[in-house]
């Protein structure tokens, strides 16, 4: 059903809000660039935290090294870490030869995505990442940022000019888009967010319409599939709504989904995985390899000397046949004198000259035997012997984990991190999504889908295991569930066109919309720090995470 735009209200023409727009967008985007111009941490870089600069690590490895390893980046040629460029979001494993290096934690997809205008930036200048960093990351992080912040508000203006009835509620609304989200703190820094909010704006804009036309055209569906895949690849939690949009495709038009929906979210799910086994040899993100690899077979306590601490030669003479080249695969002429038995964790773990290739638990009565699979224990620089990476070892701060899931979930929704606390207006939104539920046309399956897709994602980070409950590290807002901002600036129209009626309620919103824009600017300078509620909690001493 069409849900022609009603201007009943409107005093003012729409090329008139459209200036207006445009002069919010340009002041919104300006500052942007100004700040990425000026923005650095330490005076020697415009890298702000371990997050951004391992996706920048991998950025200069391809395009200088020819590789996904980062060795050549963090390390000089003695071996020891180069401060500008150390972080603590990396892996370290055995590439398909055999031999062990160090990679990003994040998924390859973005940095090879961002790969492309280094290396145009490099061949037309002559300047590298290496050599002059200041100049280079700010360049590119113009490139990729602003016009992504561009897309997402530009985007947003179509869609409020869609489904808005008052001149105030839609410029509150792309107000709010252009200063009081933290994708605009976000965009000074590399990060999936800001891309995934792009991929949700941009699939907005085609599955509302393939909602209220019937006969909507095969690129609607096309543009809804490879946008949702996009966002997934950027998000994980957002596999859901990759699989809400192809359901739905489904249901609109069986056809076009077929030929459309799935064509553009295989493209980016296909390259997504080839380029992760192309860095990886592995299907699975590196993230995800944390703990016991495959299960190689079960070591009864009766062949062993001593069952407390097997010998390496006795592991290896209990191993299956096909399993006993594990342990000499790397050793040159099939030696074993550098194979050795170290404890690791709950058991042992036997090492080549290179680091652990196997891992030993000890059950009732036997030893399981594993490959190893855990990526992030990896040595703290380029001696072997000095082992234990910052997740393995002393976590500061929120890295730690939030014992109480009550407590987590509390801080998430209105504490210190609080999607409410840090921006009220999403309370609005909110109350948006319970008005847009009970429309009779697309404006249904949005709000019904975007309060399932809320209660799906927030869940799943509260029922993670406490070391992950760290709200997305030190950040300064909750920045897992940013991927869902565009949805609620869509479902603040309706409250924001109630609210323009209303001087006492224009008043409430004002006060809401500085609260977050003060929370986004609070950060602006660096957007890899605390909340001004953390901060001043922390000042109180209502919370000590030291």
């Amino acid at each position: 059903m069409n849900t022609p735009t009603n201007d009943a209200t409107a005093t003012l023409s729409r090329r008139q809000r459209q200036a207006i727009y445009a002069l919010i967008i340009c002041s919104s985007l300006s500052i942007v660039g100004a700040k990425i111009a000026t923005i650095t941490r330490d005076g020697e870089t415009p890298m702000l935290s371990a997050n951004d600069r391992s996706r920048w690590c991998t950025i200069r490895a391809i395009v200088d090294h020819g590789t996904y390893a980062i060795d050549q980046v963090i390390f000089d040629e003695n071996g020891k870490r180069i401060g500008a460029w150390q972080t603590i979001d990396l892996v370290h494993h055995r590439n398909v030869n055999g031999t062990p290096h160090y990679y990003s934690s994040k998924p390859p997809l973005l940095p090879t995505l961002c790969a492309g205008p280094y290396w145009v930036v490099k061949r037309v200048t002559g300047s590298t990442m290496g050599k002059h960093p200041m100049y280079v990351i700010r360049i590119l992080l113009v490139m990729i940022n602003v016009p992504c912040l561009a897309l997402i508000l530009w985007w947003t203006t179509c869609l409020v000019e869609r489904y808005g009835k008052t001149d105030w509620g839609r410029i509150l609304v792309v107000a709010t888009a252009a200063g009081g989200t933290f994708l605009t703190s976000f965009s000074v820094t590399l990060n999936n967010h800001l891309l995934a909010s792009l991929g949700v704006t941009g699939c907005l804009v085609c599955i509302m319409r393939i909602g209220r036309e019937r006969d909507a055209p095969w690129w609607c569906y096309f543009g809804a599939g490879l946008a949702a895949a996009f966002t997934s690849a950027n998000e994980l939690p957002a596999l859901s709504f990759l699989c809400l949009v192809l359901a739905f495709s489904l249901v609109r038009n069986p056809r076009h989904a077929l030929t459309g929906t799935c064509l553009g979210a295989a493209l980016i799910v296909v390259t997504f995985f080839v380029i992760n086994y192309r860095v990886h040899n592995s299907l699975r993100p590196a993230y995800a390899h944390r703990g016991l690899g495959t299960r190689i077979a079960d070591l009864p306590n009766d062949q062993f000397a001593d069952y407390k601490k097997p010998t390496v030669k006795e592991i290896r003479d209990s191993l299956p046949e096909s399993e006993r080249k594990l342990l000499s695969s790397q050793e040159p002429r099939g030696s074993q004198s550098s194979l050795r038995l170290q404890e690791s964790g709950e058991g042992f773990a036997v090492w080549d000259r290179w680091g652990p290739i196997l891992a030993l638990q000890q059950g009732e009565g036997k030893w399981t035997a594993y490959r190893w699979d855990d990526w992030y224990d990896y040595p703290i620089d380029k001696t072997p012997t000095r082992r234990r990476s910052y997740w393995k070892g002393d976590k500061q701060g929120v890295d730690r984990g939030e014992p109480s899931r009550a407590v987590y979930a509390f801080h998430a929704l209105a504490g210190h991190h609080g999607i409410f606390s840090l921006t009220p207006l999403w309370l609005l939104a909110f109350v948006g999504l319970g008005v847009y539920a009970c429309a009779k046309d697309e404006r249904r399956w949005f709000a019904l889908s975007v309060l399932l897709l809320a209660v799906v994602c927030l869940s799943f980070y509260v029922l993670r295991p406490e070391h992950d409950r760290n709200y997305g590290g030190v950040s300064s807002g909750f920045r897992w569930m940013f991927w869902f901002i565009p949805f609620w600036l869509l479902a603040l129209l309706p409250v924001a066109d109630w609210a323009s009626g209303r001087p006492w309620m224009r008043r409430v919103c004002y006060l809401m919309f500085a609260i977050g824009a003060f929370s986004v600017h609070y950060g602006l300078n660096n957007p890899w720090t605390q909340p001004w509620i953390f901060d001043h909690w922390t000042w109180l001493q209502w919370i000590d995470y030291q």
